[in-house]
C-alpha cells in the first residue's frame, strides 16, 4: 500500500473510530459528501471536491478529483493527494457500507446517501 494511500486511510480509520470527535458526525459527513461537499478533520486534514472549483481557478485540481490537503502536525510537511471521483466512492462506500452493516438502525438512510453520492459523482 502506498504512503498516499495510507494516509487516506488513516483519515477514514480516525473518522470510523468510536473515540473519535467525527464519530458522532459520521451521518453528517456523509451528508455533505452527497451533495458534493467537502469536509474538515479537526483542522489538520481537509477534504474537497474539484467541482468546488472553477477551470482557470488558483485552487483548481482537475475534473472529477477529490483532493486530500493535510497539514502539520497531521503529517511532518503538508501534503496534497488528488485521487479520481471512482477512487474516492470505492473508499467512501467500503467504510459507511461497514458502518451501516453494524448500525441497522440507520442503515437505510446512509445507504441512501451512498445511492446520491454516487448519483451526484456520475458514477
Amino acid at each position: 500500500m502506498c504512503k498516499n494511500t495510507m494516509l487516506i486511510k488513516e483519515v477514514f480509520d480516525y473518522i470510523f473510530s468510536p473515540t473519535s470527535f467525527e464519530y458522532k458526525n459520521i451521518k453528517k459527513i456523509l451528508k455533505k459528501l452527497s451533495i458534493i461537499q467537502g469536509f474538515g478533520v479537526e483542522g489538520y486534514v481537509s477534504v474537497c471536491f474539484s467541482a468546488e472549483f472553477k477551470k482557470g481557478e488558483e485552487d483548481y485540481f482537475g475534473e472529477n478529483k477529490v483532493c486530500f490537503t493535510f497539514s502539520e502536525p497531521a503529517v511532518e510537511k503538508d501534503v496534497e493527494i488528488v485521487i479520481t471521483y471512482e477512487e474516492f466512492y470505492e473508499i467512501v462506500f467500503k467504510y459507511f457500507k461497514e458502518y451501516a452493516d453494524s448500525n441497522p438502525k440507520e442503515s437505510e438512510e446512509i445507504t441512501s446517501l451512498l445511492s446520491v453520492l454516487k448519483t451526484n459523482l456520475n458514477l
